[in-house]
């Protein structure tokens, strides 16, 4: 169970950092978007 939930985590934490990076160069800006 342990082993299956430390690449679960580290999953996700990679999908989000790619999804961020991805946003962020897809849409530069929503970085610097301000109100």
């Amino acid at each position: 169970a342990r082993n299956s939930e430390l690449p679960r985590s580290a999953s996700l934490s990679l999908a989000q950092r790619v999804f961020i990076t991805l946003a962020q160069r897809g849409h530069p800006s929503l970085s610097d978007a301000s109100p």
